[in-house]
């Protein structure tokens, strides 16, 4: 671990350009986004090195879209098995709902998977401490902040308390997070919180008793989750009862009382951890105060019933990186940051309340109301797979969501490469013909964008063509972070809408 700029602080003009506090993989990741782009980033935190205990199980496409930016996909895909899906069921194992893993994704990536965190933690500090424009430090508590044309951080490390100057802060470090609550940004209540205790496995061997997917049992008698994870592992999760406390049920025997219609204690190798969690939701009220930015579970807090807490932190940051990049080399003004609670903030609200919504469906422990339920939807007419529905969602419209934008581009192989890989950290400019490239493409060129026709990027099944067809569109323009800012006709038009908040006039 480099710790060469021990001092760097006492010299204002040696300031990072951004220090990111929490080194979890939300805080790693916007780390190593950053540092690929050449920005010189301070990342602290307080542990003394990873966290060696899971916590996330689930990556969804988006997320490994964005290791693959990092360079990093092969080796984490390799601590992956495939999610195929939720099932939820009643309390006599009949299916109530399910929620099917997409079969094809704008990525061509797989849709969803089940990790082992520390093992993904490992990878992606491997990838970003050899990035030379990064310094990593553990044992390391920020304790204060200041802000003028900059921010000095007041870090504590043992007896010592030092200070770095960096032009800004994002605070990825948790529930807790020291940055929201030295920044002044509140937490918005959702109103959801229940209490479960999670337990985690490793067995000796596959045993048949156990589901090969995610399960979620609407059981009044006692709602519970259970998910295969990587390297004979499993979880379990168990709601608390009125009156249980956390003491009660996170004991061996407990554990191994709540998991016996499952696994008997010959079957389990060890129970890594056994720990109550209140799963609540909330949502900053400010995403951003000047130079202060919260991301992750600083910003946001989403109960687990979709797998989505970790997959939003990591958005966030893919979101915030490329626009902090345009502030810090290209010009762009204060208010391009702006669009980072505009853009994220609807899409972390979706994910919460629908979380909510299965968790409050789940969470029933009156067996009248939960037979009522349960009626409900077998006789609905619905098929499972329509009775419970979540789909992530397009950004909103908004400064850089213009007209035919929202979605993610797709990224078919070029000769063999994904266009993410050919594009880049960059824009991407497509036009049909050369005719449609105007001398607005100049500009997109000189704020690093790669700019292309058709002819240029030719796919086996005209992939692209048939994309541009179905928005009746001659020009597209994708932002770094693999979202489309707009397709339509103009170039002219969508450069003119965009152009002040992109890079300085």
């Amino acid at each position: 671990m480099n710790s060469s700029a021990s001092n760097r602080g006492n010299n204002p003009a040696e300031e990072w350009d951004v220090a990111v506090v929490g080194l979890g993989p939300v805080g790693t990741t916007l780390a190593g986004l950053l540092g690929k782009r050449g920005l010189r980033v301070l990342g602290v935190d307080r542990e003394k090195g990873i966290y060696q205990l899971p916590r996330a199980g689930h990556l969804d496409h988006t997320i490994l879209r964005t290791l693959e930016e990092l360079g990093c996909l092969d080796e984490a895909f390799g601590e992956t098995i495939p999610n195929t899906g939720m099932r939820l069921l009643d309390g006599n194992g009949q299916l109530l709902a399910e929620i099917r893993a997409q079969k094809l994704t704008p990525s061509g990536l797989p849709a969803s998977v089940h990790f082992h965190q520390p093992s993904l933690d490992r990878t992606l500090r491997a990838c970003v401490e050899k990035m030379p424009s990064v310094e990593m430090r553990n044992s390391s508590e920020l304790v204060g902040l200041e802000t003028d044309d900059g921010i000095t951080l007041h870090i504590r490390s043992g007896s010592e308390t030092r200070q770095e100057r960096a032009r800004f802060v994002v605070g990825c470090d948790g529930a807790q997070s020291a940055v929201r609550a030295l920044g002044d940004i509140r937490l918005n209540d959702f109103g959801f919180t229940e209490s479960w205790v999670v337990i985690d496995l490793i067995l000796k061997d596959r045993v048949d008793t156990l589901p090969d997917n995610t399960v979620f049992g609407a059981d009044p008698a006692r709602p519970y989750a259970a998910i295969e994870l990587p390297g004979m592992r499993f979880r379990f999760e168990f709601m608390l009862l009125p009156g249980e406390t956390p003491e009660q049920v996170t004991t061996k025997e407990a554990a191994e009382r709540m998991i016996s219609p499952w696994l008997q204690p010959t079957d389990i190798h060890r129970i890594e951890r056994s720990v109550v969690y209140t799963f609540r939701g909330a949502s900053a009220d400010s995403w951003r105060k000047g130079r202060i930015m919260v991301a992750g579970d600083a910003a946001h807090l989403t109960p687990p019933f979709l797998g989505q807490g970790l997959c939003s932190g990591v958005r966030d940051v893919t979101n915030l990186a490329w626009k902090l990049d345009h502030v810090l080399r290209y010009g762009a003004p204060f208010e391009l940051l702006d669009t980072y609670q505009i853009e994220r903030d609807p899409h972390v609200t979706n994910v919460i309340t629908t979380s909510i919504e299965l968790g409050k469906m789940l969470c029933v422990l009156d067996p009248d109301i939960a037979r009522e339920r349960d009626r409900k939807m077998l006789e609905s007419g619905a098929a499972p797979d329509k009775r419970v529905t979540f789909k992530l969602g397009e950004l909103v419209p908004g400064p850089l969501v213009l007209s035919g934008g929202g979605m993610f581009m797709i990224s078919p192989p070029i000769d063999g490469i994904p266009l993410d890989d050919l594009v880049g950290q960059h824009f991407l400019v497509l036009a049909r013909e050369d005719s449609d490239l105007t001398a607005s493409a100049e500009w997109w060129k000189k704020i690093g964008a790669k700019v292309a026709t058709l002819a240029e990027l030719p796919t086996a099944d005209n992939a692209l063509e048939k994309w541009m067809d179905r928005r009746n569109a001659r020009i597209m323009v994708a932002r770094p972070d693999r979202y489309v800012l707009a397709a339509g006709n103009s170039l002219e038009e969508i450069t003119d809408q965009v152009r002040s908040l992109l890079a300085s006039p």
